[in-house]
């Protein structure tokens, strides 16, 4: 039995391989360390860090800084406790070749068409179960959590800042309502 290629040359970064098909993810903390480039020499750069323990840790890249920046905003601490899709893009060039590489994009519903999709920033019941299982939370409470503030079923625009507010108060980081309370989405038919 032969051995794949990621096999015999670990890493301790995130590769295409690991994100290939998507992961939703959520963003832990970021942190700097230095790493040596193709040229031999020693930079520093971000790393991004994902709950759950599920994926290596991400050097951030320029296009994908940007992206966080625009998205969460300038300051890294904003981005703890979010959720983004990372997916490997194959048509991305390096060093003059085509070597494809791994991008960064706000969580899409899959499955559903573009135009039944949720609002940017709102969850579905099942993404809202992800992100809790990344933080370490429990079905369980989650449940608790929803029902104690009132949730019967699952209402996206309610219930994803309840959702936030669980993970912040595990992480230790300030919930962000990220949500347009003037235009949500048709809600779930979800009973607890």
């Amino acid at each position: 039995m032969g051995y794949t290629i990621d096999q015999l040359h670990p890493s301790k970064y995130l590769k295409g391989a690991d994100v290939t098909p998507p992961v939703v993810a959520t963003m832990s903390r970021v942190t700097i360390e230095k790493m040596t480039d193709n040229d031999n020499e020693t930079e520093e750069k971000g790393i991004l860090s994902f709950l759950g323990g599920r994926l290596k840790p991400m050097p951030l890249n320029w296009t994908n800084l940007t992206f966080l920046g625009k998205t969460f905003g300038n300051n890294s601490d904003a981005w703890q406790g979010k959720q983004v899709e990372i997916y490997f893009d194959p048509s991305i060039m390096a060093f003059g070749e085509v070597k494809g590489g791994i991008r960064l994009r706000l969580p899409t519903a899959f499955g559903v068409p573009p135009r039944q999709q949720r609002a940017p920033g709102l969850m579905t019941f099942e993404q809202a179960k992800m992100a809790i299982s990344d933080a370490g939370i429990t079905y369980e409470e989650l449940v608790a959590h929803l029902k104690a503030n009132g949730m019967t079923t699952w209402i996206c625009a309610t219930g994803t800042p309840l959702v936030q507010q669980l993970i912040a108060a595990r992480v230790q980081v300030p919930a962000e309502q990220a949500f347009d309370p003037d235009g949500p989405p048709p809600d779930d038919n979800i009973p607890f």
